[in-house]
């Protein structure tokens, strides 16, 4: 006795069901993983914009594509550390000095012993003219 595979059948209301269901699971798998996922998000669309520089380079000077991918790294990280040196004395300067020209805080309002109305007083229309 042998039974063949009969693919499942929906019905449009059906499927609109299943859709929203695999999409709700899908979100709350990613704000449950969300400080976990965002490195490889990050790794993926890194290597998504570079991969036709890669290419372009790896076809042009018939180096080895992972040669490539380590000079990048190595020029990115020289980027940032360049960026991070020129850039962070400007910045603590910029907030020191902010922090200098911020005025102090306000001292609070001391709190009244006079107990509050027990009522509000009535608000009454005014007709338009």
């Amino acid at each position: 006795m042998s039974t063949t595979a009969r693919p499942i059948r929906l019905s449009p209301l059906g499927k609109l069901i299943t859709v929203t269901v695999i999409v709700a699971l899908f979100l709350l798998l990613i704000r449950g993983l969300g400080n976990v996922i965002i490195p490889f998000v990050a790794a993926a669309i890194t290597a998504y914009l570079f991969n036709p520089l890669i290419t372009y380079l790896t076809r042009r000077t018939h180096v080895a594509r992972a040669i490539w991918i380590g000079v990048l790294y190595i020029v990115a990280g020289l980027l940032v550390y360049a960026l991070a040196r020129y850039l962070g004395p400007l910045v603590r300067a910029q907030y020191t000095e902010l922090v200098t020209a911020m005025p102090l805080p306000a001292e609070p309002e001391p709190v009244s012993d006079t107990p509050l109305p027990e009522t509000a007083p009535a608000l009454t229309a005014q007709p338009l003219d």
